[in-house]
């Protein structure tokens, strides 16, 4: 056994990860879970503190998460522009039903209004619905939000 410790012989890509891209520093987390995505906004806070660049977010969870408890504390913070990208691949099998974005507000007993959109059948993407909810959970503000970018076109984009 090395006695090198583990935590210097580990690389975690997307964890607490700094990555220049042009002329901008992407700072990338995998947070999946509601500790990890607190986690993620405080160092995010550390690091941004005296950056007066825009602050954009691009953002994935699959529908087993529920996205509510991981955009909530994301959706107080400060974005400019909001990124709900697709998976890298087709949505893979789940034994767990996509919900739409009214079933989530349901489930969450968010206080709004259901509207007739709201309470349609699922006839968007996945990236739609997690639109729908950051604009309820921001009260439709002017942070800029796109839905139908894969990764690639969101960063050339920012």
């Amino acid at each position: 056994i090395s006695s090198i410790p583990l935590d210097k012989q580990v690389l975690w890509p997307g964890r607490c990860q700094m990555v220049t891209y042009m002329d901008t520093t992407l700072y990338l987390d995998g947070a999946h879970t509601p500790l990890s995505i607190d986690a993620c906004i405080h160092w995010w806070q550390l690091m941004k503190a005296f950056d007066t660049r825009k602050k954009i977010l691009i953002f994935y969870c699959s529908h087993e998460r529920n996205p509510i408890s991981l955009l909530k504390p994301l959706s107080i913070q400060p974005w400019d522009a909001v990124y709900f990208i697709p998976h890298l691949k087709h949505m893979r099998p789940s034994r767990i039903p996509v919900k739409t974005a009214y079933e989530y507000i349901q489930d969450a007993n968010y206080p709004i209004i259901p509207t007739t959109e709201l309470k349609s059948p699922p006839k968007q993407s996945w990236s739609e619905t997690l639109g729908q909810l950051w604009q309820i959970l921001k009260n439709n503000n002017t942070t800029e939000v796109y839905t139908h970018w894969n990764i690639e076109q969101a960063l050339q984009h920012i």
